[in-house]
């Protein structure tokens, strides 16, 4: 079922988030949901909005115990821009992680370099200016997992 999205909607409190979380795990799909992207983290949940211009991405790990989220347990909210984009050859931006904690503080470049090969596309990402608090290895995996997520998509 590579390709298939499915969006369930529904008024809050009505299980939708729980709904879909049962059914990404048992299709061992990604699940992602739109008040992770809407709502600033508080306690108790759903006070904030978050401000429209920084709802851009929300990454949740299928694990959230094997691996430390930056914004909260198992989940990274980030805000960020496109500052080059050179078509079928590379792409930059500028991401910045929201976090309680400095040593997550500051802005990340990612260059995405495109590349034609005999057996399609080559992808490179370079990260520079990477915050003090993400060990190499946690960003290695976590580009590598972003590859083989689009490799999954488009094989």
């Amino acid at each position: 079922m590579t390709g298939r999205i499915v969006h369930i909607t529904g008024a809050s409190g009505s299980g939708t988030t729980t709904l879909g979380r049962a059914l990404a795990e048992r299709l061992g799909w990604m699940h992602l949901d739109t008040d992770d992207f809407y709502w600033l983290p508080t306690d108790p949940p759903y006070r904030e909005k978050r401000p429209a211009e920084t709802r851009l991405a929300c990454c949740i790990y299928k694990n959230p115990h094997s691996q430390r989220g930056k914004t909260s347990t198992g989940r990274d909210t980030f805000h960020g821009r496109f500052i080059q984009l050179v078509p079928c050859e590379k792409i930059v931006e500028v991401i910045e992680f929201d976090s309680p904690n400095p040593r997550f503080a500051g802005e990340m470049k990612i260059t995405t370099s495109l590349a034609d090969t005999d057996d399609g596309t080559a992808i490179t990402l370079l990260c520079q200016d990477v915050p003090a608090g993400i060990r190499l290895e946690d960003n290695e995996m976590g580009c590598g997992s972003s590859l083989q997520n689009l490799a999954a998509l488009v094989e």
